[in-house]
């Protein structure tokens, strides 16, 4: 069965595939994510604010073993609201290792608008 056009899943497939293919595997976004640990949060609002519950699921099987990032997160945020919606689908091709000691290291870190 396939599912309509404008369906969430196959919208956050969509905005996935062009993340992956853009953003992700920029060889300036390669670089810096080498260079430390690091989550790739991705401003999404700009695509009549996607629903982002599929996010995970549909940027899951574009992971390839090259992707240095831990996480791509999937931003939006409303004009009518002030606090952003974050989906972050982990990268399954980074050590537990690397996880584990990024998890340690962001655990109770405050963020703050500026």
């Amino acid at each position: 069965m396939s599912a309509p056009f404008n369906s969430p899943h196959v919208m956050a497939m969509a905005m996935a595939q062009d993340v992956a293919a853009g953003v992700l595997r920029e060889k300036r976004k390669k670089r810096q994510a080498k260079l430390m640990p690091t989550v790739l949060i991705v401003d999404l609002s700009g695509n009549d604010l996607p629903d982002l519950r599929c996010w995970p699921e549909a940027f899951g099987s574009l992971w390839e073993p090259e992707d240095e990032y831990l996480a791509v997160g999937g931003m939006t945020v409303s004009t009518r609201g002030r606090e952003p919606e974050l989906r972050f689908p982990l990268n399954p091709f980074t050590e537990r290792r690397v996880l584990e000691w990024a998890t340690n290291r962001s655990r109770g870190a405050v963020c703050s608008p500026t």
